[in-house]
């Protein structure tokens, strides 16, 4: 297989021997813990997530208690595990519209 060089005189190899390096091929594990890495699923899992959290602490603090209010913690996480699925099984260019800051 012959060289190509680009009109610039620089070595590219071709494009059938160019590999992704092993790290991008691994789980972007960012996509869990980064806010600007997740999806809108996730986002809106770990916002309901927080809400709940602070509507729990609120119920303790004037001592009511909401029957099976609990199973919101359970409904956020399989929220953000589907979210997560289908993070980690989408394109990067997928993601080029969202942006949570």
């Amino acid at each position: 297989m012959r060289e190509i060089k680009p009109a610039d005189g620089t070595y590219a190899p071709p494009i059938a021997l160019q590999r992704e390096p092993a790290v991008k091929k691994l789980m972007k594990l960012s996509k869990i813990y980064d806010p600007r890495e997740m999806n809108s699923y996730q986002f809106v899992a770990m916002t309901g997530l927080v809400m709940t959290i602070l509507a729990n602490v609120i119920l303790l603090f004037i001592g009511k208690t909401v029957e099976n209010f609990n199973a919101l913690y359970l409904c956020w996480f399989v929220f953000f595990g589907a979210g997560t699925i289908a993070n980690f099984n989408s394109k990067p260019e997928d993601h080029d519209h969202h942006h949570h800051h």
